[in-house]
């Protein structure tokens, strides 16, 4: 039997350590959102508290929680 390891497509984090966080290929060094198949930057200030109004991108994706 030949086994065969499958990307999946999915995003894989590679790393993180305080202020940077690698995803895939690329490093971020501001808040993202991430999800399976996408990451984005997260409009969040390290000092303002989360509002409804900033989780509204990530409860797009309806994710299950």
């Amino acid at each position: 039997m030949k086994l065969q390891l499958e990307a999946g497509g999915a995003l894989t984090v590679r790393w993180w350590r305080p202020g940077e966080l690698r995803i895939g290929k690329d490093v971020w060094r501001e808040p993202v959102l991430l999800s399976p198949d996408e990451v984005r930057p997260w409009p969040l200030k390290d000092d303002e508290p989360v509002t409804l109004e900033h989780l509204a991108p990530l409860i797009e994706h309806q994710p299950d929680v």
